[in-house]
């Protein structure tokens, strides 16, 4: 089940499957493969800003580098919105 993931950068990112990627937004294009890497991977992190989702291992390499900008902060709020009604996820 989808559910909502703090971090310590402040980004907004939904920990889902890459089954319930494919089961809830097929119609959308979600194949299911990471966005960095194209490898699969049972779980891995919608990240908002991007509007991608990758495996645990590009995820965990991304925000270690990643750094958040203000003038970002609209869309990422958009688009985390949007994947959270087609998600809906817990909040953790």
């Amino acid at each position: 089940m989808a559910k909502v993931i703090p971090n310590e950068k402040g980004f907004l990112i939904i920990e889902v499957s890459s089954s319930e990627m494919i089961d809830k937004l097929a119609k959308y294009g979600s194949l299911g493969l990471c966005d960095s890497c194209l490898n699969t991977d049972d779980n891995g992190k919608y990240i908002a800003v991007l509007n991608q989702w990758f495996c645990s291992s590009c995820y965990d390499e991304w925000i270690n580098r990643a750094t958040r900008y203000t003038e970002d902060i609209p869309f990422e709020e958009c688009k985390f919105n949007q994947y959270k009604k087609l998600l809906n996820p817990t909040d953790q």
